[in-house]
């Protein structure tokens, strides 16, 4: 793939990145939109095009695929130990430990990460991707409470929390896959119809809830800066060079790459305003991470994935 490819990509997103924000800031979709529109994506399309990149024939490395579910839960055993260390080598003040450690560990490997890498490798890249993720659902509402909520005793592990519609998405897109059951093709067409929605939407979505955030606060804390290079560079290049020696496949390489580049989860600000602390902190990490992934996504993939 050449380099226009990746800019093309790029470009497509941040066109859509843009019109989001200005639709939100000319008032025609505001915050309720945004979370309709969101749960609509996660409980709904983002599902179906999980399942729809496994109803056409698929490469036969099925071994690899195990690896990348290994592969997943050992990344998210890692992350929260790696984000313990730099908190405290960055010496981040108690009170702001824990919302640092969230934005470090968890990505947007969903609304931005879905588009991207399907863009660059196809429906296939969608399935690997989440696959490798599988376990954020189930830390997010583990660890991720814990972290935004010491000493307050009352974590509650729902499975509503963990079976989220994309686990289970995942689970029928697995057993489709290694069954090699013949999916109807109304069902196909209907899952795929449905999904093809998801990356503009998914764009327009993270652009509004972008607009949402103070613009005029992105430099108020420093050490975010040291954060955002740590996630969006450090990170996937240690990433690139691991996946090297454990996969074959390209594809795989590079989804796994360019979803551990990925700038922080919006979730981390709505678990901050649900425990009411940081939410200041938690919506400018996100907001930074977004801006400056829109350049450390090409080079990283120019210098490393082309």
């Amino acid at each position: 793939m050449n380099y226009s490819a990746i800019i093309d990509t790029m470009f497509k997103l941040l066109a859509l990145l843009i019109l989001g924000y200005y639709l939100n800031k000319k008032s025609y979709i505001n915050s309720d939109t945004n979370v309709s529109l969101s749960n609509m994506i996660v409980k709904f399309t983002a599902p179906a095009l999980i399942i729809s990149s496994v109803c056409t024939p698929q490469p036969s490395n099925k071994g690899e695929v195990l690896k990348i579910v290994g592969v997943g839960i050992i990344i998210y055993v890692l992350l929260p130990i790696l984000a313990y260390c730099i908190t405290k080598i960055l010496k981040i003040t108690k009170s702001k430990e824990g919302i640092y450690q969230l934005l470090i560990v968890f990505s947007n490997v969903s609304f931005m990460s879905y588009p991207i890498v399907q863009a660059l490798y196809g429906d296939t890249a969608i399935f690997y991707n989440t696959l490798l993720h599988m376990p954020f659902n189930i830390l997010i509402f583990t660890y991720g409470e814990y972290l935004l909520s010491k000493g307050e005793g009352n974590i509650k592990i729902r499975p509503k929390d963990i079976f989220t519609p994309g686990v289970v998405s995942a689970i029928i897109a697995i057993i489709i896959y290694f069954t090699e059951i013949n999916v109807p093709s109304f069902i196909s067409a209907t899952c795929s119809f449905l999904g093809s929605i998801t990356t503009p939407l998914s764009m327009l979505i993270l652009g509004s809830v972008l607009g949402d955030y103070p613009i005029r606060e992105l430099f108020s804390e420093r050490k975010l800066y040291i954060v955002s290079i740590i996630k969006l560079i450090v990170i996937p290049i240690i990433t690139f060079f691991i996946a090297k020696q454990i996969f074959t496949d390209s594809v795989i390489i590079g989804v796994a790459t360019l979803s551990m580049g990925m700038p922080a989860a919006s979730m981390c600000v709505m678990l901050c305003v649900e425990h009411k602390g940081q939410i200041k902190t938690a919506s400018v990490g996100v907001f930074l991470t977004t801006i400056l992934s829109l350049i450390s996504i090409p080079v990283i993939y120019i210098l490393f994935l082309r």
